[in-house]
C-alpha cells in the first residue's frame, strides 16, 4: 500500500503545481513584448484582454498590398536596374513572402489553439513534481530558453537596426533629404515599391519612416514565430528525457538479487524472482503512465510539424534562394553594403543552424527510446504487463520527427544540401554578374 499512497501524494503536488503561470517566464515575456504590440499573441486565451488584438487582421491586406508594389518597381525599372539592385528587390520580395505565411498562421484558431496547449498543459512546469529529476530539467530548461530568446532578440534587433538605418544614413550623408526637386541624386532605400498614388522616391522621409516601421514589422514577426517554434521544440526534448528517466527507473521486483536457485541433475539453475500481483499492479500503472506521456509527445510533435510545417518548408525555401544572393551582396567590396547585409546574412546562417540542430536533436533523443524500452525488467513481469512492453517497443520504433508539409525532414542532413546549394548558386551567379 505504501506505492499507492506516494502516487496519490504526487498526484496532489502536480495539481498544486498547475497554479504556476507560464506566462511569468522570461521567455515568454520576452515573446510577449514584441507580440502583444502587434496583436498576435493569443492573449484573451489566459483570461487578458487586448485592444490590439483586432490589427492581426489587418496585416494580410498590408503585406499583399506591399508585396504586389514591389513587384510593380521590378517591373517598371527592370531595364534600368544594376545586378546589385535586383538581387536587393529579390531579397526583399523572397522575405515578405515568408510575412505572407506569418500573417495568415496569426489569423488562424489552430495557431492559438497550440499556443494555449504549449502554456496551459504540454509544458513541463504542469510535470516538474513528478520527481527531482523533473524538476532538475525544469530549472534547466528555463535558464536556457530564457538565454536563447534573449540572445535570437538581440541578433534580430541589431540586423533589423543596421538593415534600415544605413540607408538613412547614406541619403544623409549624400544630402538627399535636403535636395531640391529634380536633383540627379541616388536614393537609397531598404525596401523598393511603387505605388501610382505614392512614389517613395519622391517621398524619401516619409518612405524612410514608413520602410522602419515596416522592417520592423517583417523582422519581427518571422523571428519571434520561429522563436515560438523553437521554445516548443525544448518542451518536446525535455519530456523525451523525462521519459527515459522515468523508463530507465522502473523498480525490480523486491526479491531481487537474493539469487534463488534450483538443481536440474548436476545443473544449478538461477531463479529469476517475478513480481507479486501487488508489483506488477503498480508496474502497470507506471507504465501505463509512460505510454500515455510519449502519445502526448508525440500528438504534440505532429501538431507541430501540421500546422508549421507550411512556415518551415518556406523558411528552407527562403534559406537557400537569399543566402547565395546576400553573399552576392556582400561581395560588391563597398563598406556600407558590407555592413547592412553582413549581420543579415550571419543571421539567417545561425537561424538555419539552429534549426538544424535543434530538430535533429529531438530524432536523436527519441531513439534512445528504443533502448530504454527493451532496457526495463520486462522479464520479471506479468504476461499482462509483458504485452504493454510490447505494444510500447513497437510503438518508439518510429522516432519522433518534425518535417515540412509532411515531406522534408528538418534536421542536418537537410542543413548540408541547403549549405551546398547556396555556395553553388553563389559561384555561379558570381560568375553571371561578372
Amino acid at each position: 500500500m505504501e506505492p499507492e499512497t506516494q502516487i496519490k501524494e504526487v498526484d496532489v503536488e502536480i495539481a498544486e503545481d498547475t497554479k504556476v503561470n507560464p506566462l511569468s517566464f522570461k521567455y515568454i515575456k520576452v515573446v510577449r513584448l514584441f507580440y502583444d504590440p502587434l496583436g498576435v499573441f493569443p492573449v484573451e486565451r489566459f483570461g487578458e484582454k487586448s485592444r490590439l488584438r483586432p490589427l492581426r487582421f489587418s496585416y494580410p491586406a498590408i503585406v499583399i498590398l506591399f508585396w504586389s508594389a514591389e513587384v510593380v518597381f521590378v517591373i517598371r525599372n527592370y531595364k534600368t536596374m544594376d545586378f546589385f539592385l535586383i538581387g536587393h528587390c529579390y531579397l526583399t520580395n523572397v522575405t515578405t513572402g515568408m510575412m505572407v505565411i506569418r500573417v495568415a498562421m496569426y489569423m488562424m484558431k489552430t495557431y492559438d489553439d497550440i499556443m494555449e496547449e504549449y502554456l496551459k498543459s504540454f509544458h513541463i512546469v504542469h510535470s516538474r513534481a513528478l520527481s527531482p529529476y523533473y524538476e532538475k530539467l525544469f530549472n534547466y530548461e528555463q535558464k536556457f530558453s530564457s538565454m536563447f530568446a534573449m540572445a535570437m532578440m538581440i541578433f534580430t534587433c541589431t540586423g533589423m537596426l543596421l538593415y534600415s538605418s544605413l540607408p538613412i544614413y547614406n541619403n544623409f550623408h549624400t544630402g538627399v533629404f535636403g535636395r531640391e526637386k529634380g536633383s540627379n541624386l541616388t536614393i537609397d532605400l531598404s525596401i523598393y515599391y511603387y505605388f501610382p498614388f505614392y512614389n517613395p522616391v519622391e517621398h524619401v522621409v516619409s518612405a524612410c519612416i514608413l520602410n522602419f516601421y515596416l522592417s520592423y514589422l517583417c523582422s519581427f514577426m518571422t523571428m519571434v514565430s520561429d522563436l515560438v517554434v523553437y521554445l516548443m521544440i525544448f518542451q518536446i526534448i525535455t519530456h523525451i528525457y523525462c521519459l527515459l528517466d522515468d523508463l530507465a527507473n522502473i523498480p525490480k521486483p523486491k526479491n531481487f538479487g537474493k539469487n534463488s536457485t534450483f538443481q536440474h541433475y548436476d545443473m544449478i539453475i538461477p531463479l529469476a524472482e517475478m513480481y507479486d500481483a501487488q508489483e506488477n499492479a503498480i508496474i502497470q500503472g507506471i507504465l501505463g503512465r509512460c505510454v500515455h506521456h510519449h502519445r502526448i509527445i508525440v500528438t504534440f510533435a505532429d501538431k507541430i510539424s501540421s500546422f508549421f510545417g507550411p512556415m518551415l518548408a518556406y523558411n528552407y525555401f527562403y534559406q537557400v534562394t537569399s543566402l547565395c544572393m546576400q553573399l552576392i551582396e556582400i561581395s560588391r567590396g563597398d563598406f556600407n553594403t558590407f555592413v547592412r547585409y553582413v549581420f543579415f546574412t550571419l543571421l539567417v546562417f545561425s537561424e538555419l543552424i539552429f534549426m538544424s540542430v535543434i530538430f535533429e536533436k529531438v530524432g536523436s533523443t527519441s531513439e534512445q527510446l528504443i533502448e530504454a524500452v527493451y532496457d526495463v525488467p520486462w522479464e520479471y513481469m506479468s504476461i499482462s504487463n509483458k504485452r504493454i512492453v510490447s505494444v510500447f517497443l513497437h510503438r518508439v520504433q518510429s522516432p519522433i520527427s518534425i518535417t515540412a508539409i509532411g515531406m522534408v525532414p528538418v534536421g542536418l542532413g537537410t542543413m548540408t544540401g541547403i549549405l551546398k546549394t547556396t555556395f553553388s548558386y553563389f559561384a555561379f551567379l558570381r560568375t553571371l554578374n561578372s
